[in-house]
């Protein structure tokens, strides 16, 4: 595949549950970031370096190996989340309380 950018118009798609969109040439993540319903998504292997503030109350897991992440911001919209995957990625430092908006975090 060669997906590099999701139409905005994903947000409106009330009944998504699950993304995978690994191995494609995404460079940023900006229209699904407000797509709620997720529940699932799995971004490895594209061409990104950050991934913005997520909307998804409902993401339970969360993976983006493989991508030239340098920062990531997360909010309290992810408290579901039971899998964060960032492998290999060129991140070097957290946010301070990352992981007190993800107490759901399994290890």
């Amino acid at each position: 595949n060669a997906i590099k950018t999701f139409d905005p118009k994903m947000k409106d798609m009330l009944h998504l549950r699950q993304l995978d969109v690994r191995g494609n040439l995404l460079g940023n993540i900006d229209g699904i970031c407000s797509t709620s319903s997720l529940f699932e998504i799995s971004l490895d292997y594209n061409n990104l370096t950050s991934i913005p503030q997520p909307v998804w109350p409902h993401a339970t897991q969360f993976s983006c190996i493989n991508n030239s992440l340098t920062g990531i911001s997360i909010s309290d919209y992810l408290y579901n989340l039971k899998r964060l995957n960032l492998a290999t990625s060129k991140i070097v430092s957290l946010p301070d309380d990352i992981f007190a908006f993800m107490q759901n975090l399994t290890t």
